[in-house]
């Protein structure tokens, strides 16, 4: 009996060692997920195959070069997030299509995880809201995750301002306080969605 409970023990291990080690997991953003990538890398740490492409500065329809070639070509990763959308609403660009284009592609991978903008930042808070809103359309349409956690997170504060204990003086970029966070949400966000390390 001892021996079987060994065996189905050391059974549990190697699947969740090989869904750790081998699991492909993707990433595109722009600088807040740049800021983060250190952080990010190190809560998903359980793979080695981890590939983080964040441009600062970049809008949506600017990162759909990097992620057409990783989730809409060949063999896409069994995992794809997608933090975008700032510098669309800083530089004040309509970037409908590139968002429909940008979610079309993530639904292509097996579990596509979308994080929502925080609603308080240097930017319209009506239109941050109206992006997000989009986003969820349709990532419903696309069967892609919607994550909430990031956007939870910065918006918990009182007051238009986001929260300072996460976010520095710009009122955009993450302190490293909030770098830590986001790497905290994107991994439970694989937990919950992706089922990854479930128990």
């Amino acid at each position: 009996m001892a021996l079987l409970v060994v065996a189905a023990g050391l059974a549990t291990w190697i699947v969740i060692g090989n869904i750790r080690r081998g699991t492909r997991v993707e990433i595109v953003g722009d600088s807040v997920t740049a800021l983060s990538a250190k952080e990010i890398e190190d809560r998903i740490d359980w793979t080695e195959r981890l590939k983080i492409e964040a441009h600062p500065g970049f809008r949506t329809d600017q990162l759909i070069q990097f992620a057409e070639p990783m989730f809409g070509r060949g063999d896409p990763p069994p995992i794809g997030v997608v933090l975008t959308g700032y510098n669309d609403l800083l530089q004040g660009e309509d970037t409908s299509d590139a968002v429909d284009e940008m979610m079309l592609l993530l639904s292509g991978v097996e579990c596509g995880i979308w994080l929502l903008l925080p609603t308080k930042g240097v930017y319209s808070a009506d239109d941050a809201a109206a992006f997000n809103e989009r986003a969820e359309e349709l990532a419903d349409r696309a069967d892609v995750h919607i994550e909430t956690g990031w956007r939870d997170a910065v918006d918990d504060s009182d007051g238009a301002a986001p929260n300072s204990v996460l976010i520095g003086e710009d009122h955009v970029h993450p302190n490293p306080e909030g770098a830590e966070k986001l790497g905290e949400v994107i991994e439970a966000s694989l937990r919950e969605h992706c089922g990854l390390l479930a128990g």
